[in-house]
């Protein structure tokens, strides 16, 4: 997850995980990005902010945004598919709240 996609050590990483045959989702602003390009799977939200740190929480958002919809797709599926894991998952994420 990257605005820029262009993170050279990540993208070294990357590298090391396609020579691996790792599966790469990316999510990043610039489809057209050296991460993008060496992704299996590209997420990408608009890039019409501005490359700047005053700006950085509005890519964030956007990020947050991608993952809390893949988020509700998922927990969708397994809703539809009767998935029996989906009360696992449910009790993993409320049996640790403070009541």
């Amino acid at each position: 997850m990257s605005y820029s996609g262009c993170a050279e050590d990540i993208l070294n990483v990357m590298k090391l995980a396609r020579k691996k045959k790792v599966p790469i989702i990316v999510i990043t602003a610039f489809p057209n990005s050296p991460f993008a390009k060496i992704s299996n799977v590209l997420l990408s939200y608009s890039c019409n902010i501005y490359d700047d740190l005053q700006y950085l929480h509005v890519a964030r958002i956007c990020e947050i945004a991608v993952i809390g919809v893949l988020q509700t797709g998922i927990v969708n599926h397994m809703i539809e598919k009767n998935d029996p894991r989906l009360k696992d998952l449910k009790y993993a994420i409320t049996s640790k709240r403070v009541k």
